[in-house]
């Protein structure tokens, strides 16, 4: 591949892993009322690692694939480039870690605050890491918090 060949293949897998965090955050609003926190844990998660790929790509100048880097990586790369800080690192083990619970009966418990309050910190973070990746403003992450209600 020629320099500009490789350099559009990198800008359009940016583009596409940070769309694709928009998407699942969008996505995780839909089971704040239908008590099914752990599949919105689960898309708040996919929308960090989406992010962070996209970050990753961009920085390192490398295409990787969807499965391609684990979200240890992931989180090496911004914790040593001070993208994200540790309250970040925290948040993202902390979701990786409930949405990979097997035993789904803790969510049974999770009040529906609780459960915003976490999609609001990961909303807040995404926020933040999209400001980093090099993409027009138009194209930058939307919060998803005016489509939160607490009732």
């Amino acid at each position: 591949m020629t320099n500009s060949t490789t350099m559009r293949a990198l800008i359009k897998e940016i583009r596409k892993n940070h769309n694709l965090s928009q998407v699942y955050m969008n996505f995780s609003l839909l089971f704040i009322d239908v008590k099914l926190p752990h599949v919105g844990i689960i898309l708040g998660e996919r929308a960090l690692e989406a992010m962070l790929k996209a970050l990753y790509i961009q920085e390192n100048h490398v295409l990787v694939h969807s499965r391609t880097l684990s979200l240890d990586d992931l989180t090496q790369f911004p914790f040593k480039s001070s993208v994200v800080d540790l309250d970040d690192i925290m948040l993202i083990y902390s979701t990786k870690f409930l949405s990979h619970l097997e035993d789904h009966s803790l969510f049974d418990h999770i009040h529906k605050d609780h459960f915003i309050k976490l999609i609001n910190r990961i909303d807040n973070t995404l926020v933040c890491l999209s400001s980093k990746v090099a993409i027009s403003s138009s194209e930058r992450y939307n919060s998803v918090q005016s489509g939160i209600c607490k009732q």
